[in-house]
């Protein structure tokens, strides 16, 4: 006979199926209503997502439209590892709704999607330490409404990675308990995810908050030492297995860290917090500016709720839980001290825990900080509710009003954070040059849109000029550049790569050695400038050495250089003094476009190869008034020319583009003698060459780009993108994914149960 179930669990059951969905249409509503609807929005914020982010995904989700794992970018300084550079997340499953809707559509699913997986973490997670529904609906709500997690709709990659925190911590329960093999396979997996997501500093922080909860749930559980023992190894073994399983994406990417310019050591101050370094004297006024009024810039406003700060403390009160209140107010304490940056002495002790001090903007990590204060907020209800429900002989807590007082308090935070407005610097935008646009993220999402920015009190503005230089631009090999200057470029240089256009510059946070050196010494005149603690971070907005070091230009194939109106006047000086021919666009915006006339081909013959002094002393050769590229050019290792005397530049041949495509370039190489073809894109490890079907070797030429020898006669050369990097995260992803399935496989005769 089959026991019905009560009207209690039938109450829950329902209950179980309704938080979830109610908890994604109020995500959906307040994300429209924030974020969708016509109004004013961030302005240095969201540049980003138009300027980088939409490219990068455009990017990505052709790439792999295409049939092509994306591997190689061609289109940002002079070429760079597409996989290796993480941000845009390239494996991140998530990411494959990018391939099936529209890449404006997919964004905006996404930043849904994830934050409703934060708040339906943070529910799961407040029920497994025995909350009630309104409690955990009310931590769940103020995660993905509160300042944290919604500001970073405008930064992606943090807010995917951010997103999967709550789950592991509701993971981290059932490490606890035993059997853990099933709860360890779902942490790693969790954690791979987190990964993958392409923000490792966030990766990195999950990992220290992951430690703290576990912490905070042993103690509360008062395990003995055997348990306390096995749930810590369980946590470090899901970690290990996580970047295991993320291992495609990260050896390549540690393979980049080190070509790039870093040694591994701390970075200092200036450059961990490069909007300002916190100097405050007074603690208090520390606290209101870089926790409780963190705003404006890229360093994201996290206000924690006026309400949410009052009612948090009542969850030490809560006898039964007072280890988990205290762990929490711990792990807020954390992430607030390491935000607060050398204003406290414990700055520097924090610093020399791993993975912290490698990161700019440690305050990003308030996001956690943001977590811990929505869980105290559920404690602190729970509470309430469990007071008022032991006092019978309160007329509050008997009859139809005990539920009345945590249901106005749930309402009364959750309406603090749904009425902010939101502390972020506000602009316009417009579609034209008068017409204001319903809704920036609306528009600027849709395929077609060309989003214009402008703030009369920042006066930031993007437009899509590699759009409108296609005519121009389209079918040549050659490089584009677009000097501007402050935060927000008018043309992104990102966006170029977005239509197939190759630009001289492009944001990238991790960069080789030598593109570091190579742009810094054109920019600055000094290739040492990128030194490990302040790394280059690919832009290149100054023109100041345009005219002294103007041949490192001429060497990228640097043809075109693009501007704005509004800023010629700034570069007229440089620009004057050169022989650029000037074209003028007259659509909107009226950009003005330059032809660089002395710039190199892409590829070309050069007719013999000097030995590469070191650092700077390279750059002064090649700035030399007899240095000649197509006479010479300085290599790294033997090029294996004869040593007659060199063939004049008219007499060495030709070379043409056969393909010109991002992995794999093939050129027709018509040689009249023995000559070196440079080809001007990174010089980077995986890159392969055949002249003929037959394997030669690729030599470091002017530094930067790649050359090699070839014989008189018409050559077939291929140079082709295979990095061995990649096949050999593929087999440490393959092996660690076969024991995540061995640990999640349920063991034969066991039962079942909901821990599991």
């Amino acid at each position: 006979m089959v026991e019905r179930a009560g009207p209690s669990e039938a109450s829950d059951r329902r209950i179980r199926v309704l938080a979830p969905a109610g908890m994604a249409l109020v995500t959906a509503v307040f994300w429209i209503a924030k974020f969708a609807l016509p109004g004013e929005l961030a302005g240095l914020t969201n540049g980003d997502l138009f300027s980088y982010y939409y490219p990068a995904y455009l990017e990505l989700a052709q790439s792999w439209r295409s049939g092509h794992l994306p591997l190689w970018n061609p289109h940002h300084l002079a070429g760079i590892p597409h996989l290796a550079a993480l941000q845009a997340g390239p494996l991140y499953p998530p990411h494959a709704v990018l391939m099936i809707l529209p890449v404006a559509w997919g964004m905006a699913i996404m930043a849904v999607a994830h934050l409703w997986l934060a708040a339906w973490g943070t529910l799961l997670f407040c029920r497994s330490l025995g909350l009630g529904w309104a409690a955990a609906l009310l931590a769940g709500c103020a995660v993905t409404m509160g300042q944290a997690y919604p500001a970073m709709t405008f930064f992606p990659n943090l807010l995917e990675s951010a997103a999967w925190l709550p789950l592991g911590c509701a993971l981290c329960v059932g490490l606890v308990e035993a059997p853990r093999r099933r709860s360890i396979a779902a942490l790693a997996g969790v954690y791979a995810m987190s990964l993958l997501a392409g923000y490792p500093q966030f990766s990195v922080f999950t990992a220290y908050a992951w430690g703290i909860v576990l912490v905070t749930l042993l103690l509360w559980r008062r395990c003995p030492p055997q348990v306390f023992g096995a749930a810590l190894a369980g946590l470090a073994a899901a970690g290990l297995l996580g970047i295991g399983l993320a291992a495609v994406q990260l050896v390549p990417s540690m393979e980049l860290i080190g070509e790039g310019p870093r040694d591994g050591s701390l970075l200092i101050a200036e450059r961990m917090f490069p909007f300002g370094v916190p100097r405050e004297t007074d603690l208090l006024s520390a606290l209101d500016k870089h926790i409780f009024q963190q705003a404006g810039g890229t360093q994201l406003g996290f206000g924690f709720g006026v309400l949410a700060l009052l009612l948090a403390p009542v969850a030490l009160l809560n006898r039964g839980r007072v280890s988990i209140s205290l762990g929490f107010f711990a792990l807020f304490l954390f992430f607030c001290l390491l935000a607060l940056g050398p204003v406290t002495p414990l700055f520097d002790w924090l610093l020399h825990l791993p993975g912290l001090g490698s990161f700019r903007l440690p305050q990003r990590g308030l996001f956690i900080a943001a977590f811990a204060m929505a869980v105290l907020c559920g404690l602190a209800l729970d509470q309430i509710e469990t007071r008022l429900r032991d006092r019978p002989g309160n007329s509050v807590s008997s009859g139809k009003l005990r539920p009345v007082v945590p249901i106005v308090l749930m309402l009364l935070v959750l309406g603090e954070y749904a009425l902010a407005r939101p502390s972020f610097l506000r602009v316009h935008y417009l579609s034209g040059p008068e017409q204001p646009v319903e809704g920036a993220l609306r528009d600027a999402w849709r395929p077609d849109h060309r989003p214009e920015q402008k703030s009369r009190g920042t006066d930031i503005r993007i437009y899509h000029a590699p759009s409108a230089l296609a005519p121009w631009l389209d079918g040549t090999p050659a490089r584009v550049w677009s000097p501007q200057r402050g935060l927000a470029p008018v043309i992104p240089p990102k966006l170029a790569g977005a239509v197939g256009n190759r630009a001289f510059g492009g944001y990238e946070p991790i960069n080789t050695r030598r593109q570091a050196e190579y742009y810094d010494y054109f920019v600055h005149g000094q290739a040492t400038r990128s030194l490990a603690r302040k790394p280059f971070a690919g832009l290149v907005k100054s023109t100041d050495g345009l005219i002294e070091r103007r041949r490192l230009l001429d060497l990228a194939a640097v043809r075109w250089i693009t501007l704005p109106a509004s800023e010629v006047i700034e570069h007229i000086r440089e620009l004057s003094t050169l022989d650029f021919r000037n074209k003028v666009w007259t659509g909107r915006g009226n950009l003005y476009l330059y032809e660089n006339t002395a710039a190199l081909p892409r590829a070309y013959l050069s007719a013999s190869a000097l030995p590469a002094p070191p650092g700077d002393l390279l750059f002064e050769g090649i700035l030399s008034e007899d240095f000649d590229p197509y006479e010479t050019t300085f290599v790294e290792g033997a090029a294996g020319l004869p040593e007659e005397v060199a063939a004049k530049p008219a007499e060495l041949g030709s070379v043409r583009f056969i393909e010109d495509g991002a992995r794999r370039v093939e050129l027709e190489v018509d040689a009249r003698t023995h000559a070196l073809l440079v080809l001007a894109d990174t010089h980077y490890p995986g890159w392969q060459a055949e002249i003929d079907g037959e394997r030669v070797p690729i030599l470091p030429a002017n530094h930067l780009f790649r050359a090699v020898a070839v014989k008189p006669g018409n050559k077939r050369v291929v140079f082709s993108y295979r990095p061995r990097s990649l096949w050999i995260g593929a087999v440490i992803s393959l092996a660690s994914l076969g024991v995540l399935l061995l640990l999640a496989r349920k063991p034969r005769g066991s039962p079942t149960t909901l821990r599991e």
